[in-house]
């Protein structure tokens, strides 16, 4: 715990109570105990914001990769198929009229 021994904490103990007292030394402490939960809610939030968004970008960054992808596929495809129509057609010239 910040890198304190039990006996850094004990002086930090003793210190307290000389210098707040005995009296208010117990008011003291809930009040440092409500700080250090409310930071700890306050950093976890933050921490689940920063997951949330991270993920978000990584969603993005995947749909167009995925898009990219799908447009590269669909560019290869009309390159290695002829056209429905100038296939038609070039099987047109080559057989001859049936009729």
């Amino acid at each position: 715990m910040f890198g304190l021994s039990f006996t850094h904490l004990l002086v930090l103990l003793v210190l307290a109570l000389i210098f707040i007292g005995p009296e208010q030394l117990p008011e003291v402490a809930r009040t440092i105990g409500r700080l250090l939960n409310e930071f700890k809610r306050s950093t976890s939030v933050l921490a689940e914001d920063m997951k949330a968004a991270t993920r978000e970008e990584n969603i993005r960054k995947m749909s167009a990769e995925i898009e990219a992808h799908k447009s590269a596929q669909l560019v290869e495809n009309q390159k290695t198929k002829p056209d429905d129509q100038s296939a038609v057609v070039a099987k047109e010239a080559h057989e001859p009229n049936k009729g």
